[in-house]
């Protein structure tokens, strides 16, 4: 789940970078991978590449600069094979800075807040000591402490960021209080990609 959210995070910062620099972007999907390594068909494959695809664009990516392509589809094909909008992008990115290329692997599929939060609450390795007594006394461990983590890539507001850094750190905040709001983070992260992914048509 981590990692999907990530994911979303790192097309976002390609958005932002992009809309700065007005820059190309090709991106690929390797759904050949997905057939040879996780023992599932070649229709199954190209159907979650189409799927990847409309977490891609649910991000906001300039589709006139933007190339998004299937290893099955495009494999094998010359340039001079490739459709005239595919030409250009990639005449165009051999001519300027072009935003290096990025693999998509499975976007987010957390639908619900409970289930992102039972996984919060079951995997996310937490720095706080082993009673309350003890984290009162001697604060949590920040090094360590994957919620803080995720807290210091996904809260946009850094000033609340540091606020938590420095309660959590002097054991005036609790491990729980710091899942608690990293839940409200990420939750709000994947609803609002959810709902500019339903957007999203085909024809897209």
């Amino acid at each position: 789940m981590f990692d999907s959210i990530l994911n979303v995070f790192l097309s976002e910062l390609n958005y932002a970078l992009l809309d700065a620099f007005r820059v190309p972007l090709v991106i690929q999907l390797t759904d050949d991978e997905n057939c040879l390594w996780k023992n599932i068909s070649v229709e199954e494959s190209m159907r979650l590449a189409r799927e990847n695809a409309k977490d891609i664009i649910a991000c906001g990516f300039d589709i006139s600069r933007t190339f998004i392509f299937s290893d099955f589809k495009y494999v094998g094909r010359s340039l001079g094979s490739l459709g005239s909008p595919v030409k250009i992008i990639l005449e165009k990115a051999r001519k300027e800075k072009c935003q290096p290329v990025i693999q998509i692997p499975q976007f987010v599929t957390d639908s619900a807040k409970d289930l992102i939060k039972n996984k919060i609450y079951k995997y996310a390795f937490s720095g706080g000591q082993d009673s309350i007594e003890n984290h009162r006394k001697y604060g949590a461990n920040l090094e360590v402490d994957i919620p803080i983590k995720y807290l210091g890539f996904f809260l946009e507001d850094d000033a609340e960021l540091e606020r938590i850094r420095a309660e959590y750190g002097a054991g005036r905040m609790l491990t729980g209080e710091v899942k608690k709001r990293l839940i409200e983070v990420l939750t709000d992260i994947v609803e609002r990609h959810r709902r500019a992914r339903a957007a999203v048509t085909e024809e897209e």
